[in-house]
């Protein structure tokens, strides 16, 4: 008859193998399991990389175009009629902030561009406030001018957006 432990015993080796085999299996398993999920992982922060990124292209892209349209409203104005006080103090005001978004060289021309609407506004209310006979035709030349300048400066300002307000993958960030 033969006894239980010795085959036990005997097999004793062998299992022990059995079992070190399966459990270096099971191990190369969930390393495998857990490398495709880090590897997952890894791509779904590269896609919220990408989609912050493309966020703030969005808010830059959109506090851009919101100054953009305010100096363009000021040579509208500028164009039809006497520049609001109040509008060029907001604007004026706003010139630090844009210089953040645009760069110094930025502020530098739109304060030119303010200051001389703040000269067309001037010259127009003494024009308005009745200037003496021998001033007003000085007074319309000088007005004539100031606003073929802010007219041509439209332009300017335009190409000095431009970069700043085109759509796509190289859209500058700073």
């Amino acid at each position: 008859m033969c006894n239980w432990i010795t085959v036990a015993q005997a097999l004793a080796p062998a299992i022990s193998a059995l079992v070190s085999v399966f459990a270096l299996l099971a191990t190369i398993w969930i390393a495998r399991r857990q490398m495709r999920i880090s590897h997952q992982q890894a791509e779904i922060a590269k896609n919220q990389a990408q989609v912050t990124s493309d966020k703030l292209r969005l808010d830059l892209y959109e506090k851009r175009l919101e100054a953009y349209a305010e100096f363009t409203s000021l040579f509208v104005e500028s164009s039809m009629a006497i520049p609001d006080r109040d509008s060029l103090f907001r604007l004026e005001s706003k010139i630090e902030k844009h210089k953040w978004l645009f760069g110094p060289e930025f502020a530098q021309k739109l304060k030119s561009v303010t200051d001389q609407a703040f000269k067309l506004r001037a010259v127009e209310m003494r024009l308005n406030r009745g200037a003496a006979t021998e001033n007003v035709d000085a007074l319309l030349k000088r007005s004539e001018e100031l606003r073929d300048w802010l007219t041509q400066q439209r332009q300017a300002i335009d190409q000095l957006f431009e970069p700043y307000l085109r759509i796509d993958k190289r859209m500058s960030l700073g």
